[in-house]
């Protein structure tokens, strides 16, 4: 055996091999009875159960599960309907769970499933269990007590033969190119904050493959598989829908055809409160429809949830003297979402820096034009209002292009064409109008090219470069030869990356750092930008590993990243006492916040070093951009640098 070290001590083992060693049985006590006694069970299938035999949904077998006697145990591979909340389960009474170590579990989820044994003398019985959840879900238990529920033995199949079936006794010769019977449960990465996927999986049975899912909110009861477009073609045809059902959790859930190998679905969820509007002659059925898609990746079992985002490659003709190179139509949400828009994307000439849709003459009296890299050609001009969207596709329209070599509007004549996926750009009669003032676009950051004078966290972006906290990625040379550099605010920030940050921090406020010993993680290869970062916070109890890694690649979360910032607090004598948790009682999602997080987010909410992400939702379990790790940051810096 291998022993496995604490998060807190290094997540690591020891350097030498170990075994566990056990007597012969009979030197061994039998175990006691636990204080919650095992039932006769009369039913036909394996199941969790409570004593009066309602169900235990979350542990329900899912299809995969299997079920053999093999000799004188029951083999049992068990594929419970959530696999994110529980981490096993161990046998006994719910009483005694306080008095449990750390870890103890006697039945572990691994991989999705559950593999174990019990002795044939258990079927026919309920044996009392409880289920242990996650550390990220609190490692707690449920309020109840539960019971493994097992069959007769002579209601439960054989274990098959390793021999090889006889072809002539039902094999599938007229099926070989069918795919296996299987199901893939999915971690699911929601980036829709109105449309929230709670369960997902890929399951194939019988040749047929479906996208499982299962909804947080009630607000959807049917899905559309196809495009907001197509959608609003068909208008109200429910037959031609995803039709949901309450589970035994009373949420919704959809069992969506896909093919096989599918990895990209657009998907309109259907609000019911405006179908019945429609019904009711209040609106009409497009309202209803709001456009999403989903990106499936079978091999790493992942679910990617966000809005509709289309980008198409348009053909270019150009007989003008823009030069343009490439063009691309890019088309967000629907006409009932906020951002919703399709812009132009053209690469031309680098002279040419903006575009105003109009004559050239207007262009030069023009207070507002737009980035040549994103022309808007749709939009709505009233939310939720789809007979209000206004559009330039598939038109002859006047654009007039800045030339900034020498400051002046080059008018053109365009056609884009959506349906023909092309852009026509010919010359216009009249030609070039020298503009009143130089135009530009929102002032670039003195030390990132991509971070703009509007942008709401270009200060906070400069303050950290400036302090050293955060750099940015390079992005080749300017004009002069120069090297230049891109913050990228958009990007997520990765646990390797944030490790970093707090080490930069030490070095601006405590100037020198003293290297630390190996943490021991084998994610954390020797030589990597990030090795120094990760073993000095390991070391000073500032970062924990996780059971496969310290995760270096994993993106940071906001509740993971609050417990680094507040041990490093309490490093630096800033912590002062016990948090009041009570500051997250104004959160609707604080009971989703681990119970090792608590004290470290209340701290920082009181502190106002960390906000929530609207005024009832502190999104512990989120995804940080490098925009917000600079705002939180450079906050910190300068409340620890007091």
């Amino acid at each position: 055996i291998v022993p496995r070290k604490t998060e807190e001590k290094g997540d690591g083992t020891s350097k030498d091999q170990y075994y566990l060693a056990i007597p012969a049985a009979e030197k061994l006590e039998a175990k006691p009875e636990p204080a919650a006694e095992a039932f006769d069970y009369e039913g036909d299938v394996v199941s969790f159960i409570k004593a009066d035999s309602s169900a235990f949904g979350m542990f329900a077998p899912q299809d995969g599960s299997t079920f053999y006697v093999n000799g004188d145990v029951v083999e049992m591979h068990i594929i419970p309907k959530n696999t994110t909340v529980y981490r096993g389960f161990y046998y006994g009474d719910i009483d005694d769970f306080d008095t449990l170590k750390e870890n103890e579990v006697d039945v572990v989820l691994a991989e999705g499933a559950m593999d174990f044994t019990v002795s044939v003398e258990n079927c026919g019985k309920a044996l009392p269990i409880v289920p242990r959840k996650t550390e990220e879900k609190g490692d707690g238990t449920t309020a109840d007590q539960y019971y493994l529920a097992i069959p007769a033995a002579d209601k439960l199949a054989q274990k098959p033969s390793d021999q090889p079936e006889d072809p002539g006794q039902g094999g599938h010769d007229d099926d070989d190119d069918q795919p296996a019977d299987k199901t893939i449960e999915l971690t699911i990465d929601n980036q829709v904050k109105m449309f929230k996927v709670i369960d997902a999986k890929l399951v194939t049975k019988n040749g047929k493959t479906t996208l499982d899912v299962v909804l947080n909110g009630a607000g959807y009861h049917n899905l559309f598989k196809g495009t907001y477009d197509e959608a609003a073609a068909i208008g109200y045809k429910p037959e031609k829908w995803v039709e949901g059902e309450l589970n035994k959790d009373e949420k919704w859930a959809f069992s969506i055809p896909v093919d096989a190998d599918v990895s990209y679905l657009p998907i309109v969820s259907i609000s019911e409160s405006y179908v019945e509007k429609y019904l009711a002659g209040e609106a009409k059925i497009e309202r209803a429809f709001f456009p999403r898609q989903f990106t499936v990746d079978a091999k790493a079992k992942t679910l990617l949830v966000e809005d509709f985002r289309l980008t198409t490659d348009l053909k270019v003709k150009d007989n003008t003297d823009l030069g343009v190179k490439a063009a691309s139509l890019t088309t967000v949400g629907g006409p009932n979402s906020n951002e919703y828009a399709t812009t132009l994307r053209l690469e031309a000439d680098k002279a040419y820096t903006r575009v105003f849709v109009g004559t050239a003459a207007e262009a030069a009296k023009a207070e507002e034009t737009q980035d040549i890299a994103s022309i808007k050609l749709r939009w709505v001009g009233t939310y939720g209002d789809p007979d209000s969207v206004e559009s330039l596709l598939d038109k002859d329209i006047t654009l007039s292009v800045y030339n900034s070599k020498d400051n002046t509007w080059d008018e053109v004549k365009a056609n884009v064409s959506e349906k023909n996926a092309t852009i026509t750009l010919s010359k216009s009669g009249s030609g070039k109008v020298a503009a009143e003032t130089s135009v530009a676009g929102p002032k670039t950051s003195d030390a990132f090219t991509d971070v703009k004078s509007n942008d709401w966290y270009e200060e906070y972006a400069e303050k950290a470069a400036e302090l050293g906290l955060m750099t940015g990625y390079a992005a080749g040379k300017d004009e002069n030869g120069k090297d230049t550099y891109e913050f990228r605010g958009a990007v997520k920030t990765t646990r390797a990356q944030f490790c970093q940050i707090l080490y930069a921090m030490e070095q601006k406020l405590n100037k020198k750092v003293k290297d630390a010993p190996s943490a021991g993680f084998a994610d954390v290869a020797e030589g990597a930008w990030y090795e120094k970062a990760i073993n000095w916070a390991v070391a000073n109890d500032i970062a924990a590993g996780r059971a496969t890694g310290f995760g270096v690649d994993a993106s940071v979360t906001r509740q993971d990243m609050a417990v680094m910032v507040f041990n490093y607090a309490k490093a630096n004598k800033k912590v002062l006492g016990d948090p009041d948790l009570s500051v997250l009682d104004k959160y609707a999602d604080a009971s989703d916040i681990a119970e090792y997080a608590k004290p470290a987010m209340a701290w920082l909410v009181k502190l106002g070093l960390m906000t929530g992400r609207s005024e009832t939702s502190v999104a512990p379990t989120a995804e940080s951009s490098r925009a917000e790790i600079a705002a939180f940051m450079v906050s910190v810096f300068e409340y620890l640098n007091k």
